[in-house]
């Protein structure tokens, strides 16, 4: 972890300070902040855009009683390419891009999927059947609870007006 943290605070700045100079001194100031503001634009444009369609396609899979884990993935992924595009230089930015190509989000993907069942971190099961089937659950927790029926409609008789109200 804390070879994560020299990585992200020390090293990549850094690094991006490097090529900014080096691309400032190669084609001057002002068209190296031009490609700047305008990666953050398109940026912006691409997260908005594939923002919005992950999350309709995360409603679609939710209504139709699936689990969205390929769209939650999908949207994490986004999260993570915006937050490069925001960070300035071009390192991050080009990263950033790459994340916006659901190609490389499926690989990615793919990649931590395998991680997680080689770690027997969980498991998960879409249909009842095949969690009855799975040892750890036979021993099923029972969860007392109460439940109250609300009314919605509320009767005139059923008000009382605590200055009309006859105490006795």
């Amino acid at each position: 972890m804390s070879l994560f943290i020299l990585l992200a605070f020390i090293i990549i700045p850094t690094f991006e300070l490097v090529v900014l100079l080096q691309t400032g001194t190669l084609i001057g100031l002002w068209p190296t902040l031009t490609i700047i503001i305008l990666t953050a634009l398109v940026g912006s444009a691409l997260l908005k855009k594939q923002g919005l369609s992950t999350l309709a396609r995360f409603q679609k899979t939710v209504h139709n009683g699936e689990l969205p884990l390929q769209e939650m993935f999908d949207g994490l992924f986004l999260l993570i390419a915006g937050i490069l595009l925001l960070t300035p230089g071009f390192v991050t930015d080009g990263f950033g891009l790459i994340l916006f190509f659901p190609f490389i989000r499926n690989c990615l993907l793919k990649i931590i999927s395998t991680r997680i069942q080689n770690h027997n971190m969980f498991t998960m099961y879409n249909n009842r059947e095949k969690a009855d089937q799975h040892e750890y659950q036979k021993e099923t927790a029972i969860i007392d609870g109460e439940c109250y029926e609300i009314k919605t409609k509320i009767n005139k008789s059923d008000i009382k007006d605590p200055v009309r109200s006859d105490p006795s």
